[in-house]
């Protein structure tokens, strides 16, 4: 019971604290005096850019082959045997 209490005493004043607002003294300050003389905007010339050129693109070599040239590939495959199925730790309980 205590600790509760003190959970909420001490919640209440982090919240308070956080709440709590304070103020500078501050003097106002002239921001732009008027004694000043505005300067003449200048015009800035639109620049342009161009487009960066186009990639260049190498066409893909072509070997042609004739009709009576006979291609072979040999592919080695090996399988692997699994001479029994693996089991979960429980058996066939859960799934069946």
């Amino acid at each position: 019971m205590f600790f509760h209490i003190g959970l909420l005493v001490s919640a209440g004043l982090v919240f308070a604290a956080f709440e709590h607002k304070t103020y500078e003294a501050a003097e106002l300050l002239e921001l732009a005096p008027l004694e000043e003389e505005i300067e003449e905007i200048l015009d800035i010339p639109v620049t342009e850019q161009l487009p960066p050129p186009p990639p260049l693109v190498e066409q893909p070599f072509i070997k042609e082959v004739t009709d009576n040239v006979e291609i072979e590939e040999k592919l080695k495959v090996d399988f692997d045997v699994v001479e029994s199925m693996p089991h979960l730790p429980g058996g066939n309980k859960g799934g069946e």
